[in-house]
């Protein structure tokens, strides 16, 4: 009798992990999560083929934390107060919050990018602690040129 309790809660607290979990061993990226690809530059292996490096970046902008509001709202105090008082402006409060708050996202480890070139799926390696990841890919002429003339990578 005690332990049908124990087990409901269990099971409850099973079900309620079941998609941190299964996102957390699989490396997927949810729907609150970010991902930026970097500019690079693929270098020609030979007369047909080329080497892309691919460089990104996952995160979630956790734009509602308490915690990284107070911080951003302090810096922009304190370089405001060291400046001028033009930081307290909505306008320049605007700039301030967009390129600030980049630097206060909770990077994502151990997630996995699958990029299509093409129609064909690339897997990236696990991201690192701080959320980046780099891999490359070799495309022969033929599939960079498919590429260029769709316009889609």
């Amino acid at each position: 009798k005690i332990m049908a309790p124990f087990f409901f809660v269990l099971a409850t607290a099973l079900l309620s992990l079941q998609g941190f979990t299964t996102t957390y061993l699989t490396g997927q990226i949810r729907a609150q999560e970010r991902v930026v690809f970097f500019p690079t530059i693929a270098s020609e292996i030979n007369s047909t083929h080329w080497n892309v490096p691919i460089h990104g970046w996952i995160f979630e902008p956790e734009e509602d934390s308490k915690k990284r509001s107070a911080f951003i709202y302090l810096l922009r105090k304190i370089i405001s107060d060291l400046l001028d008082e033009s930081l307290v402006h909505d306008y320049a409060n605007d700039i301030f919050q967009r390129r600030s708050r980049p630097f206060v996202v909770d990077n994502k480890r151990l997630k996995r990018v699958k990029v299509d070139v093409g129609g064909c799926l690339y897997s990236m390696p696990f991201s690192g602690k701080n959320g980046h990841f780099e891999g490359k890919i070799t495309l022969s002429n033929h599939q960079l040129s498919c590429v260029k003339n769709n316009d889609r990578i």
